[in-house]
């Protein structure tokens, strides 16, 4: 009894809490609305494989993956990753929704140790809305692009 009489008073004032706005907002579209907080979201997976000049595989490369436009990550949650014996490396970041320009780079950190020193490269990867999967309410899904970068020897 006492906590109706505090939020008639409380609305009197011009006050009202979040879940007495979205009843109201909900009974006035009909229901069916959920309100909802934060920032849309989206995860990106990059499968990126390095060729040398011949095709052949290259291990021990630097992948490294960053959104174009500025947006909320820190530095420290830009992931890296290393190919493997099949010039293969995985790249996931979790972000704002929507992202659809990223910078990949590959970078010979190794120097010679994969079989030469390589040219580092640059590519963009474009996310297109039908890329992406398994779409919720607030997570606009996962999209996942395969990247193949052929490296120059220096």
């Amino acid at each position: 009894m006492k906590a109706k009489t505090t939020a008639k008073l409380l609305a009197l004032l011009g006050f009202s809490t979040a879940a007495n706005s979205c009843e109201a907002l909900s009974e006035i579209g009909g229901g069916g609305m959920v309100c909802m907080y934060g920032q849309p979201s989206a995860a990106y997976v990059f499968n990126a494989e390095v060729v040398d000049e011949e095709g052949n595989p290259i291990e021990g490369i630097k992948a490294s993956v960053k959104p174009t436009k500025p947006t909320y990550l820190s530095p420290s949650d830009i992931p890296d990753a290393q190919t493997d014996k099949d010039g293969k490396a995985q790249l996931k970041l979790l972000g704002i929704w929507p992202q659809n320009e990223f910078t990949i780079t590959m970078e010979d950190i190794d120097g010679a140790d994969n079989g030469g020193e390589f040219e580092s490269e640059t590519t963009t990867v474009f996310i297109e809305n039908n890329d992406y999967e398994g779409k919720g309410e607030w997570f606009s899904g996962t999209a996942t692009k395969r990247v193949k970068v052929q490296l120059e020897k220096k």
